[in-house]
């Protein structure tokens, strides 16, 4: 059992959940006409530059953002044939794909979670802020967990 100094500490609420899915546009819209949720929206494509992509392959992703009272959904549709979440819908289908936890120590986060062996499948900056998904989705529970050190 790993002692207190070797867990990974997290907030107690994550900053949004990351579904995977095919059509950002009709999924808002399916989840705005059935339920009652707060704001809702397509927001627009997302493709990093080179400079600011710290590890991973390019990607193309189109995003969406669903509030469900204290709960996010950040909805990504993959524009390209070979990130990993376009790899993720071919052999998974449809639905959840990360857990995101916005966290004071990025760097420290980081580090602790590559010493556990989580390889870092993909990070960048956005808007000069880091963020990066761990692979933890070979372990119990299939879920990617993402790090940010800003607040979305």
């Amino acid at each position: 059992m790993p002692s207190d100094n070797e867990l990974i500490r997290l907030p107690s609420f994550p900053n949004h959940v990351g579904v995977a899915v095919r059509d950002v546009a009709k999924t808002v819209e399916f989840l705005s006409s059935t339920y009652a949720v707060g704001h809702a929206q397509v927001v627009g494509d997302y493709m990093p530059r080179d400079e600011e992509l710290i590890a991973g392959q390019d990607f193309r992703v189109r995003v969406g953002i669903v509030e469900m009272g204290a709960l996010k959904l950040e909805l990504l549709q993959p524009l390209d044939e070979k990130s990993i979440l376009a790899q993720f819908l071919r052999t998974k289908g449809e639905g959840l794909h990360h857990i995101a936890f916005y966290v004071p120590d990025f760097d420290a986060v980081v580090s602790k979670s590559k010493a556990r062996g989580f390889e870092m499948l993909i990070g960048g900056l956005y808007e000069g802020h880091h963020w990066a998904y761990m692979n933890t989705d070979t372990k119990p529970g299939g879920i990617i967990t993402e790090f940010m050190d800003f607040e979305h």
